[in-house]
């Protein structure tokens, strides 16, 4: 998750696409993976698409859409990234 973080900061936004297919192509194929790490990961996955999505098309909506979740408080690092769509 680091790595797509860097590539989210050095705005290589095409090379954090494809490692999030990775990522999420790994969970899929490793079922030993505990629940708990998966869901959390799952989640960050999840989130991390919405962010590269707006900054790609530069849409609102996409950032209205993770400001509304009710769990960011775990992720300071997205909050840092709302914080500079505003």
């Amino acid at each position: 998750m680091l790595k797509m973080k860097i590539f989210y900061e050095l705005k290589l936004f095409e090379n954090g696409f494809e490692e999030l297919d990775r990522l999420l192509h790994y969970l899929r194929n490793h079922k030993e993976i505990p629940k708990t790490h998966h869901k959390s990961v799952k989640g960050f996955a999840r989130r991390y698409k919405i962010l590269l999505k707006a900054k790609a098309d530069a849409s609102q909506k996409n950032i209205d859409t993770l400001k509304m979740e009710t769990d960011l408080n775990r992720y300071d690092w997205f909050k840092e990234k709302l914080s500079e769509f505003a």
